[in-house]
């Protein structure tokens, strides 16, 4: 299985680990976790994935939590200067 995952802009992300994942409906499975350093100040940062991480957006991540930008609807109009 590969240890690593390499994104366009150079990132990489590496596999350190599985752990033990129960589902809502009660089912088991097994989560994948990577880590990467935060593109800002390189703390380390890990993701949890499905064994098949095919579709997931996880990956996308660049940022730890100190350096993540605010979630913010997009709907929501800036104020008027």
């Amino acid at each position: 299985m590969n240890q690593q995952k390499a994104m366009p802009d150079g990132r990489v992300w590496r596999r350190i680990g599985t752990e033990p994942y129960i589902r809502k409906d009660g089912s088991e499975t097994v989560l994948v976790v990577w880590e990467t350093g935060c593109a800002v100040c390189g703390t380390l940062i890990q993701i949890r994935t499905p064994v098949d991480f095919s579709t997931t957006k996880a990956f996308l991540r660049k940022h730890c939590d100190a350096h993540k930008k605010a979630w913010r609807p997009f709907n929501v109009q800036k104020p008027a200067c």
